[in-house]
């Protein structure tokens, strides 16, 4: 029996000061990659400073999944 076929994945982690985000967006302008944050903090709405989140104009041009998904009252588990 063989095992299904995924596609690749590209993870890039490291501190804001790295600049992993500026390298995600490089690659998705050559390749066709999906941009999914997992920062614990972008997860929430109404907490854009402080956290690097992109701004509307790069969600625009480089749409994210997992950011701005609940509210700082709101609890939640990456587990």
């Amino acid at each position: 029996m063989t095992q299904p076929r995924h596609p690749p994945a590209i993870l890039l982690m490291g501190p804001t000061a790295v600049l992993p985000e500026a390298v995600a967006m490089a690659l998705a302008d050559r390749f066709p990659v999906e941009l999914i944050s997992v920062d614990s903090a972008q997860v929430f709405t109404d907490m854009d400073v402080g956290t690097a989140k992109p701004d509307r104009q790069t969600l625009a041009r480089y749409p994210h999944r997992l950011i701005d998904l609940i509210t700082p009252e709101q609890s939640y588990s990456a587990a």
